[in-house]
């Protein structure tokens, strides 16, 4: 398991392939695009007996797989529009500064505050939705536009909240906000899918729709952490995977393919489909989604 700071992952990832283990790594693949290149081109490398999966844990949630199931049907007809929003607290604004790093000890230390080793925090945490409504959409944008502050934040140099529109296709647009300084109290962490006939709400709690009646809302009954976990778990042969109520249960047959995202905050994304028979192949790019119009 690769969780170490952001920075770090390429040379980490190059490493593990190198030694042929299975690989789960923590997301994003780099602070940059050369660091996701890195990645993408290690992975490439690998081993087709090596599992490699990265940490969108949206992907295998129990509520976004229902929840994308039943967009899937039409029941609520064709995705108009999209809004997601990570708004959490993480920081009050009085909070010590320090100089920038000296030194490797330093640079450890403060990791977290600096763009060079963070990535940003669209990078490093709006990722998850990001990732999960590419793959809703079943498209990556084709550009974007947005803007970003530092309101209360004093340390390093990452923004404290932002906001981006994304253009995808068929004419989808997409509106994302993110913040670090809410009240502790106040958390909102979902993506919103408006429909032709009805809208269909993600969370890592829960999933919900409306067709036009009273909504429909299922809840999780753990952490979607150990379902990634899980399938991370059930791709080896002779392994052993806990079920959602701590007990050790066989595992199932491992996959004859499975999927990949390497992302960078949207700033290079693409989905992997490895096969021990056909290899792999990327599909399709994603533009940077850093605070700036880009177009593809």
């Amino acid at each position: 398991m690769i969780a170490t700071p952001v920075w770090l992952h390429p040379e980490h990832f190059e490493a593990a392939v190198k030694s042929g283990k299975h690989i789960y790594m923590e997301k994003p693949a780099g602070v940059d695009v050369a660091g996701c290149k890195r990645v993408m081109k290690a992975a490439d490398s690998a081993s087709r007996k090596q599992n490699i999966t990265f940490g969108f844990q949206q992907r295998y949630g129990g509520v976004y797989v229902k929840a994308k199931q039943f967009l899937d049907t039409g029941a609520v007809g064709k995705i108009r529009e999209v809004h997601g929003e990570f708004l959490k607290f993480a920081l009050k604004g009085d909070e010590p500064v320090m100089p920038p790093p000296r030194n490797e000890k330093e640079k450890l230390e403060q990791w977290k505050l600096w763009r060079a080793t963070f990535g940003e925090v669209i990078v490093e945490t709006y990722v998850h939705n990001l990732d999960a409504i590419n793959w809703f959409l079943g498209a990556h944008p084709l550009k974007a536009i947005g803007t970003g502050g530092r309101t209360v934040e004093k340390r390093g140099d990452l923004l404290d909240h932002l906001s981006v529109t994304y253009d995808y296709p068929d004419k989808i647009q997409m509106t994302f906000a993110g913040s670090q300084m809410t009240p502790k109290f106040f958390r909102s962490n979902r993506e919103r899918y408006i429909c032709d006939n009805g809208f269909v709400e993600t969370a890592r709690e829960y999933w919900t729709y409306s067709t036009g009646g009273a909504p429909v809302t299922e809840k999780s009954q753990h952490d979607i952490t150990v379902d990634a976990l899980a399938e991370f778990a059930c791709c080896f042969p002779l392994a052993q995977a806990f079920s959602t109520d701590g007990r050790l249960k066989p595992a199932v047959p491992p996959r004859a393919q499975w999927t990949r995202t390497d992302s960078c905050g949207g700033a290079v994304s693409g989905v992997y489909v490895r096969n021990q028979a056909f290899g792999s192949s990327l599909i399709g790019p994603t533009p940077s989604s850093t605070v700036s119009t880009t177009e593809s």
